[in-house]
C-alpha cells in the first residue's frame, strides 16, 4: 500500500486506513473483550462464591463459554468500522453486550447441569 499523503496536499488516505495513515484494526476489538469477559463472569463469580482456590481451574466451562460468545457475538453483530465505533459507540457494544449475557447465562446453566444443581 504506498505512504500516507501528505497533510495538507488534500489527498485521501487509502482505504482502511486512518487519517494520519497507520492502519486500523477492521473492527473494534474493544467490543470483542467485552462480549468474551461478560460471557466468562458468572463462572468466575461461582467458583468466588463457593470459596474455590485458584487450583481450581474449569476450563470446559472456560472454552465453552468463550465458544459461546464467539458465536452469538459473530451472529449478533453488524459490520462495523472503526470510524462507526468512535461516531456511535453503542451501536457496537449493545450487540457485544447482549451476546456476552447471552452466552454467559447459558454457561451458568450448563454449569449448573454439570454439577447437579438442578436434579
Amino acid at each position: 500500500m504506498g505512504a500516507a499523503p501528505p497533510p495538507g496536499t488534500g489527498a485521501a488516505p487509502p482505504p482502511g486506513a486512518d487519517i494520519d495513515g497507520t492502519r486500523l484494526p477492521p473492527r473494534p476489538v474493544i467490543a470483542d473483550l467485552t462480549a468474551v469477559l461478560i460471557a466468562l463472569w458468572p463462572l468466575s463469580l461461582g467458583l468466588t462464591i463457593l470459596g474455590r482456590g485458584p487450583e481450581v481451574w474449569p476450563w470446559p466451562g472456560f472454552l465453552g463459554a468463550f465458544v459461546l460468545s464467539r458465536f452469538f457475538f459473530t451472529l449478533m453483530r453488524p459490520e462495523a468500522s472503526w470510524r462507526q465505533w468512535r461516531q456511535r459507540p453503542a451501536s457496537t457494544m449493545l450487540p457485544a453486550i447482549l451476546s456476552g449475557g447471552l452466552a454467559a447465562v447459558l454457561a451458568a446453566l450448563a454449569a449448573g447441569f454439570a454439577h447437579g444443581y438442578f436434579a
